[in-house]
């Protein structure tokens, strides 16, 4: 666990003067943001508590970066929410510029909790591997992948896939003739690709070098990946370094931010893309992106009108596929197909996921 005080950020010019030191604590057991707002009879007891504990396990508060290295698309926006400019002030009278409580001066407590990558729930990869081979979904992005990545990069070709969840992508591409390696952050899924007769397959972080050879690498596929990296660029950079000069990434990542939900929390995403912000972190990363197009779109009708009925009627709950008769599956893969046939020709509109293929 990483604790560094962050006590500068960008305000808007009325608010300039005032500057917000905030925690920052990258713990893999908590969820990657919490704002936490106690209230008048607890906040001193959480003070005292939370300060002894660090006091008694961590280095003091030094490192210090500016807060909107670690916001994110879901995070704060001062400009549109006047109460939250009054916390940052209150925060700010109340630290001073180490880190330390002035005395006196103890407002409500806002602790940033995040970390670097957001590995999948066990039991959520219990029900991928449940329904990898029958659901509508899995089978749907597993035959528009692999249409891409036979027409991009054909065999015999060496393929890495970052997150690879249940490793059925991996089995499907080394039944295809690929050379396949595998990293995941998740000891359970390690486990079961070596169950799968998966040999080249490791635990593994992205966020941090890959254990490949520079330039080794034909394609690395990040599929729903991405949006689960605090720092995503890295991570690209990452695939970069292993993939031969011409090789790729091919990706899927969630879109539309303003359709975040508790289903993404309870998934441990950090955001959802547009395309526009997509081809800005390919481009920081040193790639240019081919091919983009949304998919997925015939569903956005019905997940509009959840993302509604949650915002009207919140309540916590598993983030699970939802269960369709067998006659709705077979009707979602055909229009998947059909879908699939107008991705070739021109990119989608519109579509809950981005599909796309980045060169190096």
């Amino acid at each position: 666990m990483l604790v560094k005080a962050r006590p500068k950020m960008n305000l808007p010019p009325r608010e300039r003067g005032s500057f917000l030191p905030i925690l920052s604590i990258e713990a893999s057991e908590l969820h990657p943001i919490q704002y936490v707002a106690p209230s008048l009879t607890t906040r001193f007891s959480l003070l005292s508590s939370l300060f002894s504990f660090l006091s008694s396990r961590f280095s003091p508060l030094a490192q210090r970066s500016d807060f909107n290295d670690c916001a994110d698309q879901r995070n704060f926006s001062w400009e549109q929410d006047p109460s939250r400019r009054s916390f940052g002030r209150m925060l700010a009278s109340a630290f001073g510029e180490d880190g330390s409580i002035q005395r006196g001066r103890i407002p409500r407590l806002l602790i940033i909790v995040s970390r670097k990558a957001n590995p999948m729930d066990p039991n959520h990869l219990d029900e991928l591997i449940e329904l990898e081979d029958n659901y509508w979904w899995h089978i749907a992005k597993r035959e528009l992948v692999t249409n891409i990545v036979l027409r991009e990069f054909p065999p015999p070709a060496r393929l890495v896939e970052g997150g690879i969840g249940s490793a059925r992508n991996l089995v499907e591409f080394s039944k295809l003739g690929y050379e396949v390696v595998g990293f995941d952050l998740m000891p359970e899924s390690i486990a079961h690709a070596s169950n799968r007769g998966l040999e080249n397959v490791s635990v593994h972080d992205l966020g941090t070098p890959w254990p490949l050879d520079s330039g080794s690498v034909d394609v690395a596929l990040m599929l729903d990946v991405l949006e689960h990296m605090e720092d995503p660029i890295k991570v690209m950079q990452h695939a970069r370094n292993a993939l031969r000069t011409g090789g790729g990434i091919v990706f899927t990542v969630p879109c539309y931010p303003w359709l975040y939900s508790d289903w993404d929390k309870s998934l441990g995403h950090f955001r959802r893309y547009t395309a526009k912000e997509m081809r800005r972190q390919a481009a920081e990363a040193g790639f240019t992106v081919q091919f983009m197009s949304h998919w997925n779109g015939f569903t956005l009708p019905a997940a509009l009108a959840v993302r509604g009925y949650e915002k009207l009627f919140p309540q916590q709950r598993k983030p699970e596929f939802p269960r369709v008769s067998p006659r709705m599956n077979r009707t979602l893969l055909t229009m998947a197909k059909m879908e699939r046939s107008w991705i070739r020709a021109m990119q989608m509109p519109i579509g809950l996921s981005l599909v796309g293929v980045l060169r190096k």
